[in-house]
């Protein structure tokens, strides 16, 4: 909840960097735009097998060295026009393909079958290996009474680059969502929330350091919404309540930035007069707020079935 929370308060131009960690930062708040999902990836042009095969090949560019880090794994691509009989992925005994390594710093970690003309070469950069240690990779195809065909390429382990510092920003504060079920609720008599339950959606108070989200569960919006999505299906009807909660947490964290911000500029002659219309205007501002976030729930839950309810 608190990756999507920051993320939705990012495209309100609040800046509060991740959703945790880091310091208060000058740097000017940016807004990050919604992300279009990507395109499916075209399927891979097909390769004609032959009998005997004519070839076998490492896909990486001629000249580079293949870099490994010590411990990192590497799925290096093959492709040939042989039958998938010629590869034993499960037994290299009974392969005609053959991996090998030559030169320290690097181990063969077996490999994927052989589909359609494709595998995937498993090697990985040893935990004992010195930086600058070099060698090759080959891959052979032996083919009876025929010479056998290879493809190799260099390698060399390199040091891991330096982590690059993030730009660090203000963090997103403390809150946690809590729901009040209704008039009979102990924490709907101690907020004082009015008997008429489409008065009332949501409000906020600061306990111990932490924001506090109190929503009402009767509000028929959301009841509604919540009703009908539960004869249907249990899961939606409770991804639809964590997303409704989500767009209310984003409503109360900007709320509260707003009055950070407002407050000590009210004359003091009028403060209790102020109050209470200012209380009497959130009131209402929740109950617009909720009313349009349990229909951006309703629709997102009917766009897409990712489960909300687990995340945190």
């Amino acid at each position: 909840m608190r990756s999507e929370v920051a993320r939705l308060l990012r495209l309100q131009g609040v800046d509060i960097g991740s959703a945790t960690g880091g310091q208060v930062s000058p740097e000017p708040a940016t807004v990050e735009r919604p992300k279009r999902p990507r395109p499916p990836r075209p399927p891979p042009q097909p390769i004609e097998l032959h009998e005997p095969p004519t070839y076998i090949k490492l896909v990486w560019p001629e000249g580079e060295d293949i870099q490994f880090y010590r411990e990192q794994r590497r799925y290096l691509r093959v492709i040939t026009d042989a039958a998938s009989t010629y590869h034993n992925a499960v037994d290299p005994t009974q392969s005609r393909i053959n991996f090998i390594v030559i030169g320290g710093g690097v181990v063969a970690r077996g490999s994927t079958p052989l589909e359609a003309g494709r595998l995937r070469l498993i090697a990985e950069g040893s935990a004992s290996a010195n930086i600058g240690d070099s060698g090759s990779v080959r891959v052979e195809l032996s083919r009876p009474g025929a010479p056998t065909l290879f493809d190799e390429r260099p390698f060399k382990i390199v040091d891991v680059p330096p982590a690059r510092p993030a730009p660090q920003r203000a963090t997103l504060p403390p809150f946690r969502v809590q729901p009040v079920r209704g008039p009979a609720d102990d924490h709907w008599i101690d907020l004082a929330w009015p008997d008429d339950v489409s008065e009332v959606a949501s409000s906020a108070e600061i306990e111990e350091g932490t924001l506090v989200i109190y929503y009402s569960t009767v509000f028929p919006k959301y009841a509604r919404h919540r009703q009908t999505l539960e004869q249907r299906d249990l899961s939606k009807a409770n991804s639809y309540t964590k997303r409704y909660e989500i767009w209310l947490a984003v409503h109360s964290l900007m709320l509260q930035e707003q009055q950070s911000k407002s407050r000590g500029e009210t004359q003091t002659s009028s403060l209790d007069e102020d109050d209470e219309i200012s209380e009497t205007r959130e009131r209402q501002e929740r109950v617009r707020v909720a009313t349009l976030s349990a229909l951006f729930a309703a629709r997102e839950v009917q766009i897409t079935d990712e489960p909300w309810e687990n995340s945190d």
